[in-house]
């Protein structure tokens, strides 16, 4: 099995497929909220999520998109652009799973993915449409040096691709 990095190396082509999990709880509601100062009560207090018609608190939808930047970190993807679609919301302590595909590589390494983020009962909760840039040669051969090296900057790097705590790479 290859890492996703390795897949960097190697080239991502159109068509190629990414899939990976993650388990959401209170305690990153916590620490996103107060990255982004994002406080709405829906996300900390039950009675509000009530109010509104959720049977709990739910995570803030863009903790649930943040999905994408796993993938992206570990392939150096340079985003260029991003739209999100919320369809459904995202409870502490549901698991969601998110597919991306790559859609479309051009000679320059501009690329667009769609991701599918679905949830532990099979339901849609996300989708979103990405643009960016894949590494060109010169970073493949860069990224080839850094992981020969051990990949330094790279927390994930003991995990041999395989995601550790609460999140699980499927492939």
């Amino acid at each position: 099995m290859t890492t996703w990095r390795q897949d960097a190396i190697n080239g991502i082509e159109q068509g190629a497929v990414f899939q990976f999990a993650r388990t959401f709880h209170e305690d990153d509601t916590e620490i996103f909220g107060n990255i982004t100062c994002d406080y709405n009560p829906v996300h900390y207090l039950p009675e509000f999520a009530a109010a509104k018609g959720f049977p709990g608190t739910i995570c803030h939808g863009l903790l649930v998109g943040s999905m994408i930047c796993e993938w992206g970190g570990q392939v150096a993807w340079l985003a260029s652009g991003m739209s999100f679609r919320f369809l459904r919301p995202v409870l502490h302590g549901d698991s969601v799973t998110c597919t991306i595909r790559v859609v479309s590589v051009n000679k320059k390494g501009f690329a667009t993915a769609e991701a599918l983020m679905v949830n532990q009962d099979g339901a849609e909760v996300m989708r979103a449409a990405l643009e960016g840039f894949l590494p060109n040669e010169a970073d493949r051969l860069l990224l080839g040096r850094m992981v020969a090296a051990g990949d330094p900057t790279n927390k994930r790097r003991a995990a041999n691709g395989i995601a550790k705590r609460r999140r699980k790479r499927i492939d």
